[in-house]
């Protein structure tokens, strides 16, 4: 959801991943100390674990499956496990100009060469009790790349990036994110997010743009009715039904008869509900109109929501740990009236990041990575995400405006902080 400040960005880069009772699957405590026989009692060893990202450069035809084999082969004190996580970037994918964030993101110490192979690790080490990574966590040891660099065609190898979880690499295409109706939960699951393309006809889309038309107008004409002082576009606002979403951005409430939702909605309503595990006519839903001017900026990375219960753990495939996190509490839809392009501007997505809470923050470690996916997709079609997915509204540097209407659904969960209480409408 293009909401920008109001949804859940920040969180301390050095808090402990919590991981309650799962709601899906077992969990077993971890260690996070070691037994010592030769006293009476625990002798705990406060450690602390820090997910990598490795940064390996070739200019090797070595296969990558069979580089990628090779490197983890390569071992450390420190080094708890190689991550699943992988990645293969090259310069057209990491050279992206437009990272304008002031977010804080994640400890970058090497730029990629041309062509890079990027590997997840998980360390643990002694905690420093200072709330800080650890400075060990950020480098990799002098041994570990002296290793690595002596594979056949490695030109270098580094740490690239830090931060208390474990990091996505994975490039994902959006054509991966399509899916069928059927396979709504699984994409939901895996990536934090689904694409349906033709969700809605032609004849539906231009039913909702004149709904969507009608209301903006309707609101508008109210705001300066009030006497109002706000200039609209540049001050920021909240009222019972429609919010400011930073400059040029608005989120504005759209009530639509519930016989006209159900012949929406029909296209992803029962995977969105076996994904929040609950029937469909017990599910919550709100709709809105969210609509970016020319000149709408970029956003901050951001969630809409936090994570309100397990993580996914580190992916260690440790007997007992449970991977999967959390059922999402609560799930968006987006479609939008126009097709989107690089002009209108779109909505870029961190594909897994909703499986960490300790991500918060660190969104521009995705556009870094090559790992940020853009919704540049077309009018009708219905992209699905987790309301813990990372993701980011983007300019709008075109002349038309851009419309899209956001379906939010939920089991019990009720979204309190995106408007205001003065009533605007009547």
């Amino acid at each position: 959801m293009e909401r920008g400040d109001d949804g859940a960005q920040e969180a301390s880069s050095d808090s402990e991943i919590e991981l309650p009772i799962p709601e899906w699957g077992s969990s077993s405590d971890e260690d996070d100390g070691v037994w010592d026989a030769s006293l009476d009692e625990v002798a705990v060893t406060p450690t602390k674990r820090y997910g990598l990202v490795v940064a390996v450069g070739t200019t090797s035809a070595m296969p990558l499956p069979e580089l990628e084999d090779r490197v983890r082969e390569i071992k450390w004190e420190s080094l708890l496990f190689w991550g699943t996580e992988h990645g293969w970037t090259t310069a057209g994918k990491t050279d992206r100009s437009d990272t304008d964030s002031g977010e804080a993101g994640a400890a970058c110490h090497a730029t990629p060469s041309t062509h890079t192979l990027l590997l997840s690790a998980i360390v643990e080490l002694a905690s420093t009790g200072e709330g800080g990574a650890s400075d060990a966590a950020t480098d990799l040891p002098p041994d570990a790349v002296r290793q690595i660099c002596s594979i056949d065609g490695v030109t270098s190898a580094a740490m690239w990036a830090c931060g208390p979880c474990p990091i996505p690499v994975t490039v994902v295409p959006i054509c991966d994110l399509t899916t069928e109706r059927e396979n709504i939960p699984k994409a939901l699951q895996d990536f934090g997010m689904a694409v349906v393309p033709g969700a809605l006809s032609p004849h539906l889309v231009g039913d909702l743009r004149k709904r969507v038309h009608h209301r903006i107008a309707e609101a508008e004409a109210a705001l300066k009715k009030s006497g109002s002082t706000l200039s609209l576009g540049t001050d920021e606002f909240a009222f019972y039904e429609m919010a400011s979403r930073g400059r040029q951005r608005f989120d504005l409430l759209l009530e639509l008869p519930a016989a006209v939702l159900t012949t929406i909605d029909s296209a992803w309503r029962s995977g969105v509900a076996e994904a929040l595990g609950c029937d469909s006519d017990a599910m919550r839903v709100q709709v809105s109109a969210v609509y970016s001017r020319p000149g709408a900026p970029n956003q901050d990375w951001h969630s809409d929501g936090g994570h309100l219960d397990r993580d996914g753990g580190w992916g260690s495939g440790l007997p007992g740990e449970c991977l999967t996190p959390a059922r999402p509490y609560a799930l968006c839809v987006f479609v939008p009236l126009v097709d989107l392009t690089a002009a209108t501007g779109f909505t870029s997505f961190w594909p897994g990041s909703h499986r960490h809470a300790g991500l918060l923050g660190f969104g521009p470690a995705a556009t870094a990575l090559g790992a940020e996916v853009d919704g540049m997709v077309s009018a009708g079609t219905a992209l699905a995400y987790d309301y813990r997915l990372l993701h980011r509204g983007r300019a709008n540097v075109g002349d038309t405006q851009r419309e899209l209407v956001q379906f939010l659904y939920s089991r019990d969960y009720i979204e309190a902080k995106n408007y205001g209480q003065t009533r605007l409408l009547s």
